[in-house]
Parts: structure tokens; C-alpha cells; sequence
């Protein structure tokens, strides 16, 4: 078997108001991880061999419990699909990027500023996951801690609708 090349795409809810776009790729892992809006969408895109399929969402899904230790918010990795490549040079490539509709709840000036620094947000988290992931992968209670909080966290933000003011 020859070595395949394979790209997975995630939906990601929740990580980003719905009005905001992300104008480029913020790398997570530069050549392989990487967040971008598409299809008015975010979307993770991961580069992979045609090996462990099965565990490619819990890469992303570990950048995402470190941002919501950081956020308090708890984004939810929707489950990807996987389209074989024929070079690297195609990865994140397919698909056409669509701009979102911006509604009104948020101001313009809101959601510039959030696109602006959502960079840095991104790169303070991954900064971070890479600091300590080995600490939590180490430490079997400081993951299992991380699980709780961030399924809590999504079961929360799931329960928003029904909570009362």
C-alpha cells in the first residue's frame, strides 16, 4: 500500500460568533491543522495518512478543550470527512470559501475587532496546548478534570435555550 495523503474537514460550532469571519488560515499546526470559514462555515482542515482515522477528531478536539479552559466557551467539533488527496499542495484547497451574512446583533465595529485578534487568540491557545498537552496526556486526573469541565461547558451552552434569565 502506498503512502496516502488525506485531508479531514471538521465543522466547528460555537467556537466564534456566527457573524464573524475568519479572512485566512490560522495555523494550529503549520502543514497540517489549520481553522478557516468556508462555506459560511468554520472549518478545521487536517492533513493526515490514510492511517487512524478514527482519532483524527480528537486532535482538534484537544485544541479545543484548552480554549475553553481559556474562554469559558465550549465549542463542539462536528464529525469531519475525509477526502483523499493526490499531493499536498491540495490540502485546504477544495471547496469554494463564501462569505457569511453578517446580522445585526453585533456591531460592526465588534466583530472587526474581533477578526482581528482571534489570531492572537488562537496562537496564545496553541502556544499553550503545546506547552502542557504532554502534562495532561501524563497525568491521567488532569485530563479526565479537562473532560469533565469541557463537556460540562457543552452541555451548557446546549442547555442555553432553556436556562432562564
Amino acid at each position: 500500500m502506498k503512502n496516502e495523503i488525506w485531508q479531514w474537514i471538521y465543522d466547528i460550532k460555537d467556537f466564534i460568533p456566527e457573524q464573524v469571519k475568519i479572512n485566512k488560515k490560522i495555523w494550529l499546526k503549520k502543514g497540517e491543522l489549520f481553522f478557516e470559514t468556508k462555506d459560511g462555515k468554520l472549518k478545521a482542515f487536517l492533513l493526515s495518512d490514510g492511517k487512524n482515522k478514527v482519532d483524527k477528531d480528537k486532535i482538534i478536539e484537544s485544541y479545543l478543550k484548552f480554549y475553553c479552559l481559556i474562554t469559558n466557551n465550549a465549542p463542539v467539533l462536528k464529525r469531519g470527512e475525509g477526502i483523499k488527496l493526490k499531493s499536498k499542495n491540495e490540502f485546504g484547497i477544495k471547496g469554494k470559501i463564501e462569505n457569511i451574512t453578517i446580522s445585526s446583533y453585533l456591531s460592526n465595529e465588534i466583530i472587526k475587532e474581533i477578526e482581528m485578534n482571534l489570531p492572537k487568540l488562537v496562537n496564545f491557545i496553541v502556544k499553550l496546548h503545546d506547552k502542557y498537552v504532554s502534562v495532561v496526556t501524563d497525568n491521567k486526573f488532569i485530563g479526565i478534570a479537562l473532560d469533565y469541565f469541557y463537556e460540562a461547558q457543552k452541555k451548557l451552552v446546549a442547555m442555553k435555550d432553556f436556562l432562564v434569565p
